[in-house]
């Protein structure tokens, strides 16, 4: 399991059933509402191989909070693509970085506009690998967790 500082579970957020479908289907991951289409730049697409309109329909993975099951699979198939990407130029490297990133939160519906760098990857190959089967692998938001980037709490008494 990986999650960074920002996720917050709820308190009958179903462990062992998230638990479950990552040891059946591979993987859970979280997701946002943004097109991976949209937030992704083109070059990371023809890395894989792929055509940037066919993920219109699929919601960026958030790299804030990933279940993995450790196995063949999950190794060879999600977790080596999305480390080579990392570590290969033409993939995760963007040469106009400053025209595409960041975001924002809203930005406008048209192909390529911004870049998420490692959600974009692992978006790409989840998407790939599971299409329109992807609920089978996305953590039930606002149901089970949610984020609250720049909160802060005292997590020690004085």
């Amino acid at each position: 399991m990986w999650m960074d500082t920002s996720t917050r579970w709820h308190s009958r957020t179903p462990f062992d059933l998230i638990f479950q479908r990552a040891e059946q289907q591979g993987v859970q991951c979280a997701v946002e509402g943004g097109s991976i289409a949209v937030r992704t730049v083109e070059s990371m697409f023809r890395y894989f191989g792929e055509l940037t309109c066919r993920f219109a329909p699929f919601p960026e993975v958030v790299t804030g909070c990933e279940v993995f099951h450790n196995d063949v699979f999950v190794s060879e198939v999600i977790m080596k693509p999305w480390v080579s990407c990392m570590y290969n130029r033409t993939c995760m490297c963007v040469e106009n970085f400053k025209e595409v990133y960041p975001c924002g939160h809203w930005p406008p519906r048209r192909y390529n506009w911004c870049h998420r760098y490692e959600q974009s990857a692992l978006g790409i190959i989840i998407s790939k690998l599971y299409m329109e089967k992807r609920g089978l692998v996305s953590l039930q938001r606002p149901q089970w967790y949610n984020f609250r980037r720049r909160h802060t709490m005292n997590w020690f008494i004085s």
